[in-house]
């Protein structure tokens, strides 16, 4: 088990999963705040302390080949919330293959909550993908 402690982030691994905490230390999250503020001529609300919890794991199944699964959960600042921004979680489930000479191949389904509020962005969706590295 190992744990890691920047001033954002917490974190704890064993074996193939982890389990990490981060909190936003800027002024804003992804500009939320700002485009809040901005929309109401308010100025920009904070978006400070703005958390996201990750619950991941990576499990070899047969040689090569790898389980991937993530949920995530973000939970926005006081302010953000109460402009009316929600709170929502994400998700990934999939597997990689390696496929030699360093290609490997991925598939996976992944997707958040709330894309009612959210928007398209965060309808579930299949992800193929093929990486070289180098």
């Amino acid at each position: 088990m190992s744990t890691s402690t920047p001033p954002s982030c917490t974190a704890l691994s064993y074996g193939p999963v982890s389990l990490k905490y981060s909190t936003t230390v800027s002024k804003d999250y992804f500009g939320l705040g700002e485009a809040a503020g901005q929309n109401q001529g308010t100025g920009a609300l904070k978006g400070r302390n703005t958390g996201y919890l990750d619950l991941s794991g990576n499990f070899e199944v047969a040689k090569g080949i790898t389980l991937n699964a993530h949920m995530g959960f973000t939970r926005l600042a006081k302010e953000l919330k109460d402009y009316g921004y929600q709170n929502f979680a994400d998700y990934k489930f999939g597997a990689t293959m390696d496929l030699g000479s360093g290609f490997s191949g991925g598939a996976a389904i992944v997707g958040a909550t709330k894309k009612d509020y959210w928007g398209d962005g965060n309808k579930a969706r299949a992800i193929l993908t093929i990486t070289k590295s180098m």
